[in-house]
């Protein structure tokens, strides 16, 4: 079967181990990760400086992009490098058109992607008999809805043709809330992130200290994710087991004052964005990592970290339990 994967660099975390399992299940895969401006540092990808053209190139043009060759055939991966970060500027107007045009002319038996379309990719429409959308968060978490986003995703979910859900326990929410047949809905499950060995050789010389148990919270900063209840807990916790340290890492803008918790001698905070070699050094120091979401689908987080081998306590929210 040919496969077109239309991604952006937001889903590379869960989109790079599928598209190796279609790859060694026999398909004929060509991927598309859409690239602006300002989303050079997303999950798997933290490009240092931006190539200065809006066009269609190969991923590996980028040595960022590079290491995945040991993961999986990259000679179908392709970025949609975009400079310029409005969605209204000419030139990216055409590359989308291009783009279209590209993946068109490939003639593929389904086109899959894990993005809501927007207006200016209105075109994808035209092969909505062809069109699976992987939905990854049925329901906008909290503090991230908005009415274009509500708006684009009424119309997304009329137009594609099915639908794929990560996990089985929103099924019915999402179906009766969308007024969706069940018919349209199939069910995949995100497999373990094992892209992560690639990053482990770089560790050699990196050593963790047993005697100090650590708790790690790691991933993009946003008001659902209950890191305040979690620096809460890590006090009473630092009574009762006095050598354990907690540590919070990740980029976004930190929505409630930290100031009580940073002059804590057992806690630390980290608020950027970490690249994988990095996020490796932290999940091979720990000794446990914590979600303590107050709302959430199923979580990438989840399966980095058992790749890690790590046991992970969360929030039974979502699909959390489902995952866990």
């Amino acid at each position: 079967m040919k496969i077109v994967y239309k991604t952006s660099t937001s889903f590379l975390d869960s989109d790079f181990p599928l598209i190796r399992q279609l790859q060694l299940s026999g398909h004929d895969v060509y991927t598309f990760v859409d690239l602006p401006c300002y989303a050079l540092r997303s999950t798997l990808v933290d490009i240092k400086e931006q190539k200065p053209e809006t066009t269609i190139m190969l991923a590996t043009d980028y040595d960022e992009f590079k290491i995945f060759e040991l993961y999986f055939d990259t000679s179908k991966l392709f970025v949609v490098n975009r400079i310029e970060k409005s969605i209204k500027k000419w030139s990216n107007i055409k590359i989308k058109h291009t783009l279209f045009k590209h993946i068109k002319s490939l003639n593929p038996d389904v086109l899959v992607s894990p993005c809501i379309p927007d207006f200016s990719d209105f075109e994808i429409f035209r092969l909505r008999s062809k069109l699976v959308l992987t939905v990854h968060d049925p329901f906008p978490h909290s503090g991230e809805d908005n009415y274009r986003n509500y708006f684009n995703r009424k119309i997304a979910m009329r137009m594609c043709k099915k639908i794929v859900l990560l996990n089985k326990t929103q099924v019915r929410q999402f179906t009766d809330f969308w007024h969706i047949s069940p018919e349209r809905i199939l069910l995949n499950k995100m497999g373990i992130f094992d892209y992560m060995n690639l990053y482990l050789p770089q560790l050699t010389h990196f050593q963790r200290d047993v005697t100090k148990p650590n708790i790690l919270f790691y991933g993009r900063i946003s008001p659902y994710k209950g890191i305040e209840y979690l620096l809460e807990a890590m006090k009473i916790v630092h009574v009762q087991i006095p050598k354990a340290t907690l540590t919070v890492v990740g980029g976004g803008k930190m929505y409630f004052d930290i100031a009580p918790y940073e002059n804590l001698s057992y806690v630390e905070i980290r608020n950027y964005y970490i690249g994988m070699r990095e996020l490796t050094e932290y999940l091979t120091r720990s000794s446990i990592v914590v979600c303590p979401y107050t709302d959430a689908t199923q979580s990438g987080v989840v399966l980095t970290s058992f790749a890690m081998n790590k046991p992970v306590i969360a929030t039974n929210v979502g699909a959390m339990g489902e995952y866990i």
